[in-house]
């Protein structure tokens, strides 16, 4: 197993059954797929390198490949510059100050070229024969080259092709790894003769002597930016050598589930976050972080620290000699020593289901228990003298939840279905406050006494009960009668903190006004288990989702997980205590999680957010991937501003991430759609899904709060193609359609116009025509009849002159 990181961040683990990519969200594993070129070549991979150019090498047993960040896919298999194979399992490569990348394994080479279309490797150091099957490898600060073929002994190329051997004869020290340390000092490991470093005055390697000299098994050497030297051990666990010191340390790690002495550790390299991850060998893939906080852990999971069995934590009490005594559920009660070493189990008589442990002024220690009532336990026998407890019925009661002592003697006692009865310290006395019956809520989850002001609080499955004098003449108010309450705690300051099923209520016992604190304020959960406040007045809260710090002056939360060493995310209603030395311990289903709230580092920081993935129809997308006919994106996902998709495609999912790898549960994500109201996602989701979206841009900001600190926002754009009737040459062939028939109709119009005005026209000019015609006919006419009557008698009279011959006729006459 090896671990790398990549220049995007990308956590990247070489394992026998595959390769791993780790992007602050999600594990991606990537496997041998028969048939696929693209795929990786072999699952059995040795070593993941990273050059300068940001190029990420994998090396496997079947030989060397390119990923391609776009596409997710692999190069094919290295070639020689003849076109074959590079025949060779690939142990590691070094990069040279020159440029050159020297290829180690089974055979040596030198890349001559690297892309997405395939590696080149032509033979290396071909005049010694010698370098070949090598195992590990660097380049010193004078050039030199440092090859480890184990049993075959160590190497040194020189910058003249000089050849030195170290090592390699029978019973010799078997190098296994080799680093640079500080000032360019040369430290290598040894399985069985721990650490080297190489002396250049002597060209020898001498053993580096410490004063535990616990440093055998070595598998793996790694130096950090500060110059120590990370030793990972196969069967001792990881430590670290301080060369300025000469000692050799323990790197503790786990919440006390893995003994880290006993852990074979493989590999060991440290994030741009300065967080160290270690390749466990038979365990998978740990991270310890960069500012590890304090949290503490007794329990089943911790190999030092089981020492309560392995049921859920009901209860706790530290007692006036210092005994923590610990209820388990199904488990009876267990006592702690202040070292942390058992001091009794009782069960039997001890009833199996404690609910709650109490320790009142003359230190008598009470049991509260599911089926058994309530009782006074002897801490030298285990016995138990149980209080004689009837409701009015004469019932014995079974159920008792919590127990308070006021400032009169009088313990309170709290039951489940059966209401509250109080014993008296002195008369040894126990009375049903059977007159409450009808007024409060007879289901009683905890009590609280504030000795200043002489109130009991009562939390229940109706909400909160004050009782102001509760030995005499009582004042009964409730609150919150929609809440359960579950706890309650009295701050300095007098505010009553309560904890309820619909969050943390803040309860101000001289105006009796509430202020309710939800997962909108900040909370990871509604559901609050228990409150405890530190010396600095801050409020530790557990919940069935993580832990919780608020400042009441802020009113800001602080969360906290599982991941930072908490016993679970999952704790328990009413089980928490705080002792004089102001450790605060809470109990949940895997066992204790105490500390000190000083020790505690508030986390927070500015992250920036990028995209992880980006899913359409389930499909994760790669860069030249098609929706529709479109490209998605011509980039890997996380560099891409912008995606284009098809109408058929406008419902689509986007995950999202930063590179906080120690606690990315406890980030909040915030995002907005086209400049609309901001969202924020719940604690733990980094993802959103969007549905049926409307063609055309949509800009999506993203943020990220990690404890009150927001991102920089980051921007993307999806852009969604209309439907092919509602895309822009479309609606231009639309248009021109539209201007087409609107130029045809007015074309036509004006040609029936123009018809028009000339049939009028043709008609008037008739019309003209016929009134000349007419007019002359009248005039030819008028003209005529006189002639008539002129020319008759006219021709009657030549018809009668015969003196003169005529020479004209009568026609010719007239016509003149």
């Amino acid at each position: 197993m090896k671990v790398c990181q990549d220049n995007n961040g990308m956590i990247w683990v070489a394992t026998e059954d595959g390769l791993n990519r780790y992007d602050g969200s999600k594990f991606i594993v990537f496997r041998n797929i028969p048939g696929d070129s693209t795929s990786l070549a072999s699952n059995l991979v040795n070593t993941i390198n990273v050059d300068s150019k940001g190029r990420t090498f994998i090396g496997s047993y079947a030989g060397l490949q390119l990923h391609d960040p776009a596409t997710d896919t692999f190069s094919p298999l290295a070639k020689t510059p003849d076109g074959q194979t590079f025949a060779s399992a690939i142990n590691d490569l070094i990069f040279r100050k020159n440029g050159e990348i020297i290829v180690i394994g089974n055979k040596v080479g030198r890349i001559v070229k690297a892309d997405n279309k395939g590696i080149v490797i032509e033979p290396a150091f071909t005049d010694h024969p010698e370098i070949e099957y090598v195992h590990n490898g660097i380049e010193d600060i004078d050039g030199d080259l440092w090859l480890l073929k184990e049993e075959m002994g160590t190497y040194r190329l020189d910058s003249d092709n000089n050849i030195y051997r170290y090592f390699g004869r029978p019973g010799d020290p078997v190098l296994t790894s080799i680093t640079i340390g500080r000032n360019g000092v040369i430290y290598a490991g040894s399985m069985k003769h721990g650490l080297f470093q190489f002396d250049k005055k002597s060209d020898k390697f001498i053993p580096v002597n410490t004063p535990n000299n616990d440093h055998s098994f070595v598998k793996e050497l790694y130096t950090d930016v500060n110059g120590e030297i990370y030793l990972a051990t196969d069967g001792r666990g990881l430590k670290v050598f301080n060369p300025m010191s000469n000692k050799i340390s323990d790197v503790k790690f786990g919440n006390g589930d893995l003994d880290y002495h006993k852990q074979k550790v493989h590999s060991v390299t440290k994030d741009d976050s300065n967080n160290l991850w270690l390749g466990i060998y038979q365990k998978g893939l740990v991270m310890l972080p960069a500012h590890p906080n304090s949290f503490k852990y007794i329990g089943h999971k911790s190999v030092a620290n089981n020492v309560i069995g392995s049921n859920c934590v009901t209860t706790m009490c530290r007692d006036a000699n210092g005994i923590l005594w610990v209820g388990i559920d199904n488990d009876g009660v267990y006592g702690v020593n202040p070292d942390g070493t058992q001091h009794a189990h009782y069960l039997n008589p001890v009833p199996e289901v404690v609910i709650n442990i109490f320790e009142d002024s003359r230190q008598n220690l009470w049991l509260g228990t599911y089926l058994n009532g309530a009782g006074i336990l002897n801490r030298k026998t285990g016995q138990i003298e149980f209080i004689k407890l009837h409701d009015i019925y004469n019932r014995d009661v079974q159920r008792c939840y919590a127990f308070s002592e006021d400032n009169k003697g009088n313990i309170w006692i709290a039951t489940m279905g059966q209401g509250l009865f109080s014993y008296n310290l002195d008369t040894k006395t126990t009375k049903h406050c059977d007159d409450l019956l009808g007024k409060i809520e007879s289901w009683i989850c905890t009590l609280h006494y504030s000795p200043a002001n002489d109130v009991l609080y009562l939390g229940t499955y109706s909400g909160l009960y004050k009782i102001e004098n509760p030995s005499g003449d009582r004042k009964i108010s409730q609150f919150s009668p929609s809440s359960i309450i579950y706890s309650m705690l009295e701050s300095k300051s007098g505010i009553i903190w309560v904890a309820s099923s619909n969050g943390l209520i803040r309860f101000d016992p001289k105006t009796n006004s509430e202020k309710l604190y939800t997962t909108e304020n900040g909370l990871p959960s509604n559901v609050i288990y228990a409150i405890q406040e530190d010396d600095a007045s801050s409020l530790w809260i557990s919940m069935n989702a993580g832990l919780a710090q608020f400042n009441p002056e802020k009113e800001t939360f602080t969360t906290f997980y599982v991941e930072e060493g908490l016993q679970s995310n999952e704790f328990y209603k009413n089980a928490s205590f705080k002792d004089a030395n102001g450790t605060i311990y809470f109990g949940g289903m895997n066992g204790i999680t105490y500390f000190n709230p000083k020790n505690v580092i508030i986390p927070g920081r500015k992250w920036t957010v990028r995209i992880t993935d980006f899913y359409v129809h389930g499909n994760a997308i790669k860069a030249g991937m098609k929706s529709g006919s479109r490209t998605i994106i011509k980039t890997p996902v996380f560099k891409a501003q912008e995606f284009k998709l098809a109408h058929t495609d406008n419902s689509f999912s986007i995950e999202f991430g930063t590179r906080e790898y120690n606690r990315p549960e406890s980030l909040i994500y915030r995002y907005s759609l086209d400049n609309e109201k901001w969202i924020d996602l719940p604690h733990g989701t980094n993802a959103v899904n969007f549905s049926d979206m409307s063609p055309g841009n949509h800009t999506l900001r993203i943020v990220a709060v990690d404890n009150g600190i927001q991102s920089d926002e980051s921007v993307i754009t999806i852009n969604i193609a209309p439907v092919w009737y509602n895309s822009w040459w479309t609606k231009l062939i639309y248009l021109i359609i539209v201007l087409g028939v609107i130029y045809y109709a007015y074309y036509v119009i004006q040609m029936r116009a123009r018809r028009k005005r000339e049939a009028i026209e043709r008609n008037y000019e008739a019309q003209i025509n016929e009134a000349k015609l007419q007019f002359f006919i009248n005039i030819s006419h008028e003209i005529r009849t006189p002639m008539t009557l002129v020319m008759s008698p006219l021709q009657k009279l030549m018809a009668s002159d015969t003196t003169a011959p005529s020479t004209e006729t009568p026609n010719e006459f007239c016509d003149l």
